[in-house]
């Protein structure tokens, strides 16, 4: 090793050397020697400019600003630059190696750093010290025997598992798993429903039993330990058929004749039987050919309905399009119920003018009834001092000359009064008049049908 550092030492050396000889060239060629300098190298690009071959020197560039050859970057430290293979050295020493690992030992071997992982021979590397242990974790412990139990790794040292099974118990390394001892198959009752079990030299054997009925329409069977085979019946969707010749799902409902098929709703059409799938029939078209109603086909009654498209108020329905729109399409739209006015669409607009056409006022006591100013209004009948009833003008004298108390039936629950019309008294019950305020007299009322009056229902408390 001592060798090796003389020889690499002297290598650096003269490749130091070599580098100031350049160094020094290059002053020579860019600044001109000292005792008498030559002009400056002019360029256009840096390959105007020439190199002296040294690599530790870096190449000489062509400087853009005052076209003349200038000293190129070197491409690494002096100490670091090896002009021989012509390559910057990674280290000088082994410090400078250190990859912060402890399993591995860090050396610098001709300028390049050479990690080498430790040899710890059949044991492995501890990163936290360094040191050789036998385990790192508990699966480097592991045997892979199911009867030794589970090893783990303490300390850096495997420690041994412990026997698996319990007592009464034989360990299988073959199925990894533990039997009991027994002398006859009832000693190996598990209650499983989904195994079978067996004595055989001495040790119970279980075995799973297969559900599988090989149908497919029974779907895929599973076992319940607790009552053994189960079979979730037919694999297919709503709506489709399982086809046990194939093994798949058919996109149908099977069927014989077109009665398989009936689903007995109106509006559906008449379903078909074809090739064993039930195909569905034709819905039933309910279109009238009006845009101006929504039609839809009633299952309840099994008929069609075409309804009018309702609008928002002052909108009608243009039957070109179905789109309701502001404005009318013929008179009729325009239809205000007033007589007293001429009804008119008129470029899709209502145009309601006023007549004088004769109208009925609704009132039996005018007559004359006409139309004015879009308002029917008629002529009273009955000259002044007279009344009207029931189209007749009668005289008011009769029931002046009886003033209202002249109307009183003796009651102080009904409402007494004149009617000018008939010119007859009229009497009106009224409950409230006769209620004193007082729950325990219970309910008030008028009557005076058997001539009571105010008359109470009594204490409206139980017995």
């Amino acid at each position: 090793m001592l060798g090796l550092n003389i020889e690499r030492n002297t290598k650096l050396w003269v490749s130091r050397l070599g580098t100031l000889c350049g160094v020094f060239a290059m002053l020579v060629l860019v600044t001109g020697c000292p005792w008498g300098e030559p002009p400056p190298v002019a360029c256009e690009t840096d390959a105007d400019c020439p190199d002296n071959d040294v690599f530790c020197d870096g190449v000489p560039v062509c400087d853009m600003e005052t076209l003349v050859c200038v000293a190129g970057e070197v491409p690494c430290a002096a100490d670091y630059c090896d002009e021989e293979l012509d390559v910057c050295a990674e280290c000088l020493a082994d410090d400078e190696c250190d990859d912060a690992d402890l399993c591995t030992d860090d050396a610098c071997v001709d300028g390049v750093c050479v990690f080498t992982a430790v040899d710890c021979g059949d044991q492995m590397c501890d990163p936290a010290d360094g040191g050789c242990v036998d385990c790192l974790g508990d699966a480097d412990c592991d045997d892979g025997l199911f009867c030794n139990g589970v090893e783990t790794c303490v300390d850096g040292a495997c420690v041994p598992g412990i026997d698996p099974c319990l007592e009464g118990e034989v360990c299988i390394e073959a199925s990894d798993r533990c039997a009991l001892s027994c002398t006859t198959p009832a000693d190996c009752d598990d209650s499983d429903e989904c195994t079978v079990e067996t004595c055989t030299e001495g040790v119970c054997l279980s075995t799973a039993i297969d559900c599988d009925d090989g149908l497919f329409c029974t779907g895929v069977e599973t076992c319940d330990p607790a009552t053994g085979c189960v079979s979730p019946g037919d694999p297919c969707a709503e709506g489709e058929t399982c086809d046990e010749e194939t093994g798949t799902c058919l996109d149908c409902v099977a069927c014989t004749d077109d009665a398989d098929c009936l689903d007995d709703v109106f509006c559906n059409g008449i379903e078909t039987c074809v090739e064993g799938c039930c195909l569905a029939g034709e819905a039933v078209d309910c279109d009238d050919d009006d845009l101006c109603t929504t039609d839809v086909c009633d299952p309840d009654t099994d008929a069609c309905t075409n309804d009018p498209v309702v609008c928002p108020e002052g909108e009608v329905c243009d039957p070109e399009t179905g789109d309701c729109m502001v404005g009318c399409l013929e008179d009729a739209d325009c239809d205000d119920d007033n007589p007293c006015t001429n009804d008119a669409c008129v470029d899709h607009e209502c145009v309601n003018t006023n007549n004088t056409a004769g109208c009925d006022d609704g009132d039996i006591c005018t007559n004359g009834d006409s139309c004015t100013d879009g308002v029917c209004l008629g002529v009273a009948m009955c000259p002044s001092g007279m009344t009207c009833s029931g189209g007749t003008c009668l005289s008011q004298t009769a029931c002046a000359v009886q003033p209202d108390p002249a109307c009183d039936d003796g009651f102080v629950c009904t409402t007494d009064v004149c009617n000018l019309g008939t010119l007859e008294c009229e009497h009106t019950p009224n409950d409230g008049l006769c209620a004193d305020g007082l729950f325990c007299s219970g309910r008030w009322i008028c009557d005076i049908a058997s001539g009571a009056g105010c008359d109470s229902t009594g204490d409206p408390c139980a017995d």
